[in-house]
């Protein structure tokens, strides 16, 4: 395999899980709030806001990976998420968090701790090698596009296969005379 498609793989994948990552914290931004309030230590009110600003910061990111022209500046950003990611689970550890983190909109999973320390340092160090690299001729076009968009549906799916297993199980579901499952 190339180094081109090495990192066009890195940032595929880093987009497709800050877009994940962003895009439920924007829809269910609750579970994440209460991770960052017990963290912070103030009311679950006062975290909404930097919990959507996270989540806006994140779905950028993601973005700015995608096109060449903002390719190092989203790099960089994905760095500085990487290391405030490792940070928050610092933290968690050294404060024994127990509220379940909520990184990926749900409210089940574990606190903030060693493997929020691990993402951040695996997204600090994708994101160091994509913008070393930035500027390298890298395939562009619709290709980085397409597959985060694949990636990111695949973990989506992963994510909430229980939804989808619940959605699918109620269109083979038996109906009665008025078509009520």
């Amino acid at each position: 395999m190339s180094v081109d498609l090495a990192l066009l793989g890195a940032g595929c994948v880093v987009s497709a899980v800050l877009l994940c990552s962003g895009l439920a914290k924007l829809a269910v931004p609750g579970p994440a709030g209460r991770a960052l309030a017990e963290l912070m230590r103030v009311p679950r009110a006062r975290a909404a806001v930097p919990v959507r600003t996270l989540a806006a910061g994140e779905t950028a990111a993601a973005v700015a990976l995608l096109l060449p022209g903002s390719r190092f500046w989203g790099a960089l950003a994905v760095a500085l998420l990487g290391v405030a990611f490792a940070v928050a689970g610092l933290v968690g550890i050294r404060r024994g968090a127990d509220v379940p983190c909520g990184c990926l909109g749900g409210d089940h999973g574990r606190p903030l701790g060693a493997r929020n320390v691990g993402a951040g340092l695996a997204l600090t160090a994708a994101a160091v090698w994509v913008a070393a690299s930035a500027g390298r001729a890298s395939p562009g076009g619709p290709l980085p596009v397409v597959v985060t968009a694949g990636l990111t549906l695949a973990w989506c799916g992963c994510l909430h296969r229980a939804l989808i297993r619940d959605l699918t199980r109620s269109w083979n579901a038996p109906t009665d005379a008025s078509g009520v499952a």
